[in-house]
Parts: C-alpha cells; structure tokens; sequence
C-alpha cells in the first residue's frame, strides 16, 4: 500500500466517522440539545475540511475546494461555543445543586 492510498483511507474514515457522530447527536433527546447541535456543527465542518484535502480523489474545481477550505474559519468559533455552553451548563447545575 502507497502512502497516498493510506491518507485516503484514514481521512475518509475519519469522516465517516464524523458525520455518523454528528448525526447521532443531532438526533438524541437529551436536556443539553445546544451543547449537541454546536458539537454536531462542529464536526460536520471537519469533515468538510477535511474533504478538502482529498482532492486528487473528487475531481473538484478549483473554486469549490476553495469554498470548502473557507469552512475551516468557522471550526474554531464553534468550538469555542461549544465549549462556552458546557460550561454554563455546568456552573448552572452546580448553582442549582447548592439551593
């Protein structure tokens, strides 16, 4: 096995495994429905990201791979949302714990 078709391999399961992820948070019922969504956003972006990078597999014009690369400028925001909403999840419990 080349290199190529080793780093194809791995970056198609990887988003594979992404978007089933994403697709399970999307869909469980749960109180902390934001927190989900942002991290299923989250991941749905690096999956796209990463299909970026697998050029010489789809044959994408040049405009669309550079349309896709722009979403890598969206990951980290929502990450940090992500984040954020955790922890006020987490300090709201807490408060609510100590009453």
């Amino acid at each position: 096995m080349d290199k190529i078709s080793v780093l194809a391999t791995g970056a198609v399961l990887t988003m594979s495994i992404s978007l089933f992820l994403s697709l399970f948070l999307i869909t469980v019922k749960t109180e902390y429905k934001l927190s989900n969504r942002l991290f299923a956003f989250f991941l749905v972006l690096t999956a796209l990201d990463i299909t970026g990078n697998l050029g010489h597999l789809l044959e994408t014009p040049l405009a669309a791979r550079v349309f896709i690369s722009s979403f890598f400028f969206l990951q980290l925001p929502t990450f940090y949302l992500y984040i954020l909403s955790v922890s006020c999840l987490l300090y709201t419990s807490d408060a609510a714990d100590e009453r």
